[in-house]
């Protein structure tokens, strides 16, 4: 399995593909971080704190590894060098965000988180 931009949607609806834009790989990392951050109700510190984490905590972090790498397109060592952890936790935690969107209920969350970070990276370019 792969994870990356490329990959299909289990959903009848195509994903769109990675946002074009000029903002720096700091900028739509944050983005990426505040978005998971108000998905789980944490705060952006406790997601992006070094080290491991409780579970919840984990899926946060996956999440915002997810947003930046798939809906932003950036590589995963971008990611890896923006959240400050190996390439190889990057992978690992995307792969777990796409295998949970087997499930219908996540899938269509993740949708909307996307079009959410989309939206916030535009307002950031309207500043």
């Amino acid at each position: 399995m792969t994870h990356g931009p490329a990959q299909t949607s289990t959903s009848a609806e195509p994903r769109p593909s990675p946002t074009p834009t000029p903002l720096p790989a700091a900028i739509l990392a944050r983005v990426a971080l505040a978005v998971a951050a108000g998905w789980a109700d944490l705060p952006p510190n406790a997601i992006a704190a070094p080290g491991r984490a409780a579970s919840r905590i984990a899926r946060a972090r996956h999440l915002a590894f997810y947003l930046a790498h798939v809906t932003f397109g950036l590589s995963q060592h971008e990611v890896a060098r923006r959240f400050a952890r190996h390439r190889a936790s990057i992978a690992y935690g995307c792969g777990r965000i796409e295998e949970a969107r087997e499930e219908g209920a996540f899938d269509r969350a993740v949708d909307l988180l996307e079009a959410e970070a989309r939206r916030a990276a535009d307002n950031v370019l309207r500043l």
